[in-house]
């Protein structure tokens, strides 16, 4: 018996994750005797409720939580008790870079077993592995609609001649990797040990390293291992943030304790409200710093960055990260594509092809007032990508865009329906003859009475243009999303919809395909929505029967 997570987003509503970031926690030496003395909460006391209410928060965790190993004998050697991580848990991380100078101070048996013992919490390590690929393959993580690959990689060498343990790349080797996961998720964030300690300014080659990552597809760098905060760099659109400094650290001198959060939202094409939150550590806790502080913290981090085109735009208590343009919703691709030496990126306002060094070839942008909203990628002979086409301004003035990528050229066929407005685009084998067809929600509409009605239907892929091939009655529920998976393991995908019923019910309903339409197959799962907004997940453990 085999189990699986079905992760469901409302279609309906954008997709939505909320992020954060810090710098270096370590849980030994000085934090020892603090956590020994106040309890494991006791660090993270001052920032655990901002923490907390981000979908996903990032750390480095910069030793070994463990019980195995044995010193290495360094003259910083560094391991927390197990029972340490708990308050690390209890302050609202999910993610944790490994790929750290300290992480083997106990050898690779306690660097495996902390990453065994994040992961035995429901969370995600990144960054050390018991083998170098192990290591250094992105993390997929899926929140709220929403696919990142997440991967973390040490930039400076070590005098370590272990096997395995934290991931030891060079740029080369980590722009392939980003590479091979860009066309599978929304987003790339990359996190980089790296930079000389105490200093304020990115050396050279973090500079050039950092730009080549974003050049890959990389949309966020977070840095550490300084313990100071470095320069931010907004670049092509994307953040670098060099060092974020030390985040629950026993160091004492008042530039090591400056440090900060780093905040965004990711949205699907989009990543704004881009924050930077001072933070100052006092009894080697972190807490937000205020007045004068706060204004030192800030005026540092504008003349590091200065030269590197970010600019902090203060608007009351709020701080912002932006560019010189003071853009706060930043654009990124909806989707990339490589294919035959050619790079194709899908935006909201089109689609450009590059060669292999990035150069443009050509590009297909939308008329005014249409952007993109959805879209789905079909490899095969060709490249096809469908989309969901919206008018900006008027909520029923859709239609779906049919895309054919070649090494020359972009072309183009639109489907128009007044009264059928597509806003959900999927695709997958549904009748096992190894080709895609694609599966469009719809909702129709009516004035006369003024109704509006949900519908799915199926084409497939012509040369030029989507040949109708079913459409489905009305359905008697609200139809909130859709997915084509095998769920049982027949070799043909099955559509699977999430409908929310009159009396607030949603539900997941699986249909077969008969050859001619799909058709009920079974109820997957039925439950009340239990969360405080609709564009979350809805999770679900299904079990395969």
């Amino acid at each position: 018996m085999s189990w699986f997570i079905l992760l469901f987003a409302v279609a309906n509503s954008q997709p939505r994750v909320s992020f954060c970031a810090v710098g270096d926690i370590l849980l030994d030496r000085g934090i020892r005797r603090t956590i020994l003395e106040h309890g494991v909460d006791y660090p993270f006391e001052l920032i655990t409720p901002f923490i907390s209410e981000f979908d996903l928060a990032f750390c480095n965790l910069e030793c070994p939580v463990s019980a195995h190993g044995a010193s290495t004998g360094k003259v910083y050697c560094f391991r927390a008790d197990t029972n340490f991580f708990a308050g690390v848990k209890n302050a609202g991380f999910d993610i944790f870079s490994l790929a750290n100078n300290h992480i083997i101070d106990w050898g690779l048996a306690a660097c495996i077993d902390t990453r065994d013992l994040i992961e035995r919490c429901g969370l995600i390590a990144v960054g050390a592995g018991a083998t170098d690929d192990d290591a250094r393959k992105p993390r997929i993580v899926r929140k709220n609609g929403l696919t990142f690959a997440i991967a973390a990689y040490v930039g400076k060498p070590l005098a370590s001649m272990l096997p395995a343990g934290p991931a030891r790349a060079s740029c080369e080797e980590i722009i392939e990797e980003i590479e091979q996961v860009r066309d599978q998720v929304d987003f790339v964030i990359i996190s980089m040990h790296w930079g000389t300690e105490y200093v304020h300014i990115p050396e050279k080659h973090q500079v050039q390293w950092a730009r080549r990552m974003i050049d890959a597809g990389a949309d966020l760098i977070i840095g550490h291992h300084p313990h100071v905060l470095q320069s931010f760099e907004v670049y092509k659109g994307r953040f670098i943030l060099y060092s974020l400094g030390n985040f629950v650290f026993d160091q004492h001198k008042l530039y090591q304790r400056q440090s900060g959060v780093f905040s965004c939202v990711f949205r699907k094409g989009y990543i704004d409200s881009v924050m930077f939150h001072p933070v100052l550590l006092q009894d080697f806790r972190p807490g937000f710093a205020a007045d004068t502080t706060r204004t030192q913290v800030l005026s540092q981090i504008s003349t590091i960055s200065g030269k590197f085109s970010a600019k902090l735009l203060i608007m009351g208590n709020d701080c912002y990260l932006t560019d010189s343009s003071c853009t706060l919703q930043h654009r990124t691709p909806l989707q990339y594509v490589r294919t035959q030496g050619r790079k194709v990126t899908v935006h909201h306002r089109g689609l450009d092809m590059y060669d292999s060094l990035d150069i443009p070839l050509t590009s297909y942008y939308l008329t005014q007032h249409r952007e993109i909203g959805d879209c789905c990628v079909v490899k095969d002979s060709l490249v096809r990508i469908t989309a969901v086409i919206h008018h900006v301004n008027e909520e029923h003035n859709s239609l779906l865009a049919y895309y054919t990528i070649s090494p020359e050229q972009i072309s183009a066929a639109y489907i128009k329906n007044q009264r059928l407005q597509p806003w959900k685009v999927v695709h997958g084998d549904i009748d096992g003859d190894d080709r895609s067809e694609l599966c469009v929600a719809l909702t129709e509409c009516s004035r006369l009475p003024a109704t509006s009605r949900q519908r799915f239907a199926v084409y497939e892929f012509g040369d030029s243009t989507l040949i109708p091939v079913w459409l489905s009655p009305a359905l008697a529920e609200e139809l909130v999303d859709i997915r084509l998976t095998d769920i049982d393991d027949d070799g043909l995908d099955d559509l699977l919809v999430l409908e929310k019923t009159d009396s607030g019910i949603y539900r997941i309903v699986a249909y077969g395909w008969l050859g001619f339409g799909f058709s009920y197959y079974k109820m997957l799962a039925s439950r009340l929505d239990p969360l405080p907004y609709a564009h979350l997940d809805l999770l679900y453990t299904i079990e395969k029967q």
